[in-house]
């Protein structure tokens, strides 16, 4: 029984634990240690020199996120009543997806 490899999660908060030779395949956890059994199971793999993978291609990663959130706005009606009434609802919108998830 032993750890594969371990990831990081898109999410940027979670551990993937990947294992070999056990019941299940893998296990997560917070990306910061809280002292439990699997966390030290976890600092005893990195003190045998293994390293976290963070295989993650964030240049694809930002423009998904984005386009996920973009498709959740009704951005013609938000348009349409910005134009309406003088506001700029859509563009705030807009500018807080692109805060969240910037450019690599």
């Amino acid at each position: 029984m032993s750890i594969n490899s371990i990831d990081i999660t898109n999410d940027r908060e979670h551990l993937i634990v990947h294992l070999d030779d056990e019941a299940d395949l893998f296990f997560e956890v917070s990306r910061v240690s809280d002292g439990s059994a699997k966390w030290q199971r976890i600092q005893s793999w990195l003190d045998m020199g293994n390293d976290i993978s963070d295989r993650l291609d964030y240049s694809l990663y930002y423009s998904d996120m984005r386009k996920n959130e973009y498709a959740e706005l009704n951005q013609d009606e938000m348009r349409y009543d910005d134009l309406k009434n003088n506001t700029n609802t859509w563009e705030l919108a807009i500018d807080a997806i692109k805060a969240k998830y910037p450019k690599p």
